[in-house]
């Protein structure tokens, strides 16, 4: 402030540090706490990481069409994801002679089918059964589809509360095929559902194309409809897809009467995909999640854990003074088809300088069932922050499953984050500039404070 022309004025320029400078962590606490995910070990250049759940997409392919092929192209890259996430992606080709007309019987546009996808070009491929989450041509011959498939793939948000199989055989000269579905949260399943169900071809070299090079995986050869009946491009009276209501008891649909003709070069050849789908048809298109749950013949049933809920909470809630007994609460479910009785832990730990250091003993994983009060557990353990340094600005707290014979893991850790309440400490000041000056000027002072 400026005094008489006699005194000498200060301004003072006072910066109190607050939590902006939880950003300069490492400057106090060492090593930034960092988390690792498990790592995905790939078996071609494809690089998709694990959504969590399982993926369904739809891809449209030609005879003629150069990109689309199993060297190179679009084929390739559904097929990279198939192998390198074998019970997370479920896909259909709708291969048509020509990328000019796509939507032809031959590629799956007969009744009952509700086509929302483009009449003409390929490759072009839809994921979540949407048409907003959409990948037109191939640009690259593994990853084209890598950032849609692990960013979710427009599945809806509850798709780990159901669960589906599928299986086929034979029976003389026709199909025995059997698609199980079942609610497994706690809540209530979506209503006005529908099961789009299909048989394709998993090589399709039943086709002639045109370069000579086989251009897909996965062809559609017939819809699986209501009654017993099918629907292919010249065959079967199917008129409409079974409606279906699921609920935490195991549901099945049924065919026995589709000819194992149906699919060139029968039973060695034929997958049968199998997915839930809310809407009024099969398909709804559009930019709202409705596909729930998908699944084919080729996916065993899933043995599956997660963390659906996991808190760290002090006496003062969010935050933590050092000596403050911390309670860490996580949930386990059981997100698979089968039920889980390999025992395991659920163990807990807080991150120090990027190292994991665990809290106690691990709490023993009980026998988990797929539907009721049982398919959840709790555990719980507490904290005594003394143990932490004085001079952190935040503590990440994690939990993590020890288990056996798991589908999926990347869904077995979760962490959450505790701010530390520092009592604000003021630091020397310091002259900005000179401190030489002349009557009835000005220097500044810097007035640094630890929030």
């Amino acid at each position: 402030m400026q005094i008489s022309v006699r005194t000498m004025a200060f301004t003072i320029v006072l910066l109190f540090v607050g939590s902006l400078m939880a950003g300069l962590t490492s400057e106090y606490n060492g090593i930034e706490p960092e988390i690792l995910e498990e790592e995905t070990i790939v078996q071609n250049p494809s690089q998709a990481t694990s959504p969590g759940h399982v993926v369904f997409g739809q891809y449209i392919s030609s005879d003629n069409c150069g990109h689309c092929s199993k060297t190179g192209g679009g084929s390739d890259a559904h097929h990279a994801l198939k192998q390198n996430h074998p019970d997370e992606y479920v896909y259909v080709t709708y291969m048509s002679a020509s990328y000019g007309d796509t939507d032809t019987a031959r590629a799956g546009n007969v009744a009952p089918y509700n086509w929302a996808w483009t009449t003409g070009g390929a490759p072009d491929a839809y994921f979540g059964d949407r048409t907003d989450k959409r990948q037109s041509g191939a640009n690259n011959q593994y990853s084209t589809y890598d950032s849609l498939f692990s960013s979710g793939g427009g599945m809806h948000s509850t798709v780990n509360d159901y669960g589906m199989t599928a299986a086929i055989s034979q029976s003389g000269a026709n199909y025995n095929i059997d698609i199980t579905y079942k609610y497994t949260g706690s809540g209530s399943a979506a209503g006005n559902m529908k099961l789009y169900a299909a048989l394709v071809d998993k090589d399709c070299t039943g086709y002639s194309y045109t370069s000579g090079i086989p251009h897909g995986y996965n062809c559609w050869m017939a819809w699986l409809t209501a009654g017993d009946t099918y629907k292919s491009k010249s065959s079967g009276s199917g008129s409409s897809f079974a409606s279906v209501t699921p609920t935490s008891t195991s549901q099945s649909v049924s065919w026995t009467s589709v000819p194992a003709a149906v699919v060139p070069g029968g039973l060695s050849k034929a997958i049968v995909v199998g997915v839930l789908m809310s809407g009024n048809t099969v398909s709804v298109g559009g930019s709202s999640p409705h596909v729930y749950h998908a699944i084919d013949s080729t996916m065993g049933p899933k043995m599956d854990l997660s963390i659906p809920s996991f808190t760290a909470t002090s006496p003062a809630g969010a935050s933590y003074v050092r000596g403050d007994i911390v309670t860490l609460d996580a949930t386990v479910a059981n997100s698979g088809d089968l039920e889980y009785n390999s025992g395991g832990s659920v163990d807990f730990y807080y991150v120090l300088s990027g190292n994991k250091n665990y809290i106690g003993q691990g709490t023993p994983i009980n026998t988990l069932t797929t539907s009721g009060a049982s398919r959840t557990m709790t555990a719980q353990t507490t904290f005594d922050t003394s143990a932490l340094p004085s001079n952190g600005w935040k503590t990440v707290f994690g939990v993590e499953l020890s288990t056996s014979g798991e589908s999926v893991t990347s869904n077995n850790q979760a962490t959450t984050e505790l701010d530390h309440d520092r009592p604000p400490k003021s630091k020397t000041p310091q002259v900005i500039g000179t401190s030489e000056i002349s009557r009835v000027q000005y220097f500044s002072v810097l007035a640094k404070g630890d929030a």
